[in-house]
């Protein structure tokens, strides 16, 4: 939305009928300079929640835009894939490396936290800094409501019209 639908493009990949990756590439251009850049915010995306990591996928993915983005239109091109903090996302980093991919700065990573146990097991398992934070938000005092019926969504409206004033934003 912020940079307009037409520099935003989508990119598919199928094995047969099925997708196994995709992306959403945002296109930034400085027409003076006759150069831009082409790239992926959490992206590509290669997993999907039923079915085992296939790391191929995103290599295959990133070796798509690449021949796209960068070799046939002349951009930079930058991703962001979300990797899982251990081997499988050592393996992807890995990949990518021995493909001629640069690391830049940190990495994003999605890290899984497995959700059994009790609450208060639950606690227990984030770095100390994480759970410090949690304590803080659970004495806020915070209430949280969800639904569907039109009270929630006028409520919602308010507060999307307060934040817009405050920040003087231009919807």
């Amino acid at each position: 939305v912020r940079f307009g639908a037409s520099a935003l493009e989508h990119v598919v990949i199928r094995d047969g009928d099925v997708v196994v990756a995709g992306a959403q590439v945002q296109i930034l251009r400085v027409r003076a300079l006759n150069a831009g850049i082409a790239r992926t915010v959490w992206g590509p995306l290669w997993r999907t929640g039923d079915a085992e990591p296939d790391c191929r996928a995103l290599l295959r993915m990133t070796e798509a835009l690449r021949a796209e983005y960068a070799e046939r239109r002349g951009l930079v091109i930058r991703v962001a894939p979300p990797v899982v903090a251990d081997h499988e996302g050592a393996e992807l980093v890995d990949g990518l490396l021995a493909r001629g991919w640069r690391r830049r700065g940190a990495a994003y990573r999605t890290i899984l936290f497995e959700l059994d146990g009790s609450l208060d097991v639950l606690r227990t398992r984030p770095r100390e800094g994480w759970r410090r934070n949690l304590r803080r938000a659970a004495s806020a005092g915070l209430e949280i409501e969800e639904g569907t019926d039109d009270r929630l969504f006028l409520e919602f409206l308010g507060l999307y019209e307060e934040m817009i004033d405050r920040k003087k934003f231009v919807p």
